[in-house]
């Protein structure tokens, strides 16, 4: 019986905690805030508490990036990559302890932690859960959704139609003599217009004279290039070639029916739907 009445009061504890609204970051409420990191480079990050979903967390990360840039009279937020920092926290809970109301222990509202590395695809729909249980002592684990989207603000979106892993120093100390890493390319896209001149498993080291060691900085080259391509030095088979020319494609409209899917989605919370772009 005992047991039965602490689940109880553990779910009344979690019903009575509102998700993160989508407001302005506050350390006490979470929220969203924003950063200009270098030339049109920029980044929002979203910080939520356990009864937030991560997917939720992701729609209002990138629906701010797209404010940003609606307000600043861009057409896009072109997205460059994403960060999950997210932190999961499981805390020992005694019958001595108490809930707030309900005489069961603490709930806290927010923890964070070190960033690990995302996928921006994977470990969606997380929340508050208990994991162990015996006797009067039991373990919660909650989970704490917090998203980095690095984004620029453009009209037109030119990409390479190139699938590429990030290739780290370790991986590349064999084959190229300093501590840096690299992409490597893992999918031609079908009907690539880089088709005839790259091959999978070749490793992009330098774009338009710069080493590149992360997606999104190719991509930004790329998209920022006014001939709408980049030269680049690559490895193949333990071989420098220098020179070749990687091309992008318009996938602006593509871009921007994503986006309004994105709005539209947001737009369907009632703390969003007063926004400007809802209207």
């Amino acid at each position: 019986m005992l047991r039965i009445l602490l689940v109880l009061f553990i779910t009344l504890g979690c019903a009575s905690n509102e998700r993160t609204k989508y407001q302005a970051y506050s350390k006490k409420k979470g929220g969203y805030q924003e950063k200009n990191l270098e030339d049109n480079l920029r980044s929002v990050f979203f910080k939520a508490n356990s009864s937030t979903k991560k997917k939720l967390a992701y729609t209002f990360a990138e629906f701010r990036a797209i404010e940003i840039c609606s307000e600043a009279h861009y057409k896009l937020a072109h997205f460059l990559d994403a960060n999950d920092k997210s932190e999961s926290k499981t805390i020992r809970r005694s019958s001595a302890g108490g809930y707030p109301g309900y005489g069961y222990g603490f709930y806290p509202s927010y923890y964070y932690g070190q960033p690990p590395f995302y996928n921006h695809y994977s470990g969606f729909n997380y929340g508050f859960g208990i994991s162990t249980m015996s006797g009067s002592t039991w373990d919660e684990t909650f989970h704490y959704p917090e998203i980095e989207i690095l984004f620029e603000c453009v009209n037109e979106v030119f990409e390479p139609q190139i699938g590429f892993r990030e290739v780290s120093s370790e991986e590349l100390k064999n084959l190229v003599k300093d501590l840096r890493g690299g992409l490597q390319i893992e999918k031609m896209m079908k009907d690539s217009i880089n088709q005839s001149t790259f091959r999978n498993g070749d490793i992009l080291l330098r774009a338009s004279g710069e080493r590149i060691q992360k997606v999104f900085q190719l991509l930004s080259k790329l998209s920022n290039s006014k001939s709408h391509y980049v030269t680049v030095d690559i490895l193949r088979d333990g071989i420098l070639m220098t020179g070749l020319v990687l091309k992008g494609i318009n996938v602006t409209d593509s871009l921007l029916m994503q986006q309004n899917k994105i709005i539209k989605s947001a737009c369907k919370n009632k703390d969003v739907k007063k926004r400007k772009l809802c209207k």
